[in-house]
C-alpha cells in the first residue's frame, strides 16, 4: 500500500503487511476508487510530464 501527498502527488509512506485484515480493507477501498477513475487524455499527461522540473 501506499501514500500519496495530495497536493504534490508525492509518496509519503508504503506499508508492507501480511494482515488479512489490511487486505480485506484495501481491496474494496481500491474497487471503489478505480470505479469512480475517470481516464487521463496522454495529451494531458504529457503536458503534465513535460512542465515538471528535472530532479
Amino acid at each position: 500500500m501506499c501514500c500519496h501527498d495530495a497536493d504534490t502527488g508525492a509518496l509519503t509512506a508504503v506499508i508492507d503487511t501480511g494482515a488479512p485484515e489490511a487486505r480485506e480493507w484495501a481491496v474494496p477501498v481500491f474497487e471503489r476508487y478505480r470505479r469512480e477513475a475517470s481516464p487521463v487524455e496522454s495529451d494531458a499527461l504529457d503536458a503534465l510530464v513535460s512542465s515538471e522540473p528535472a530532479t
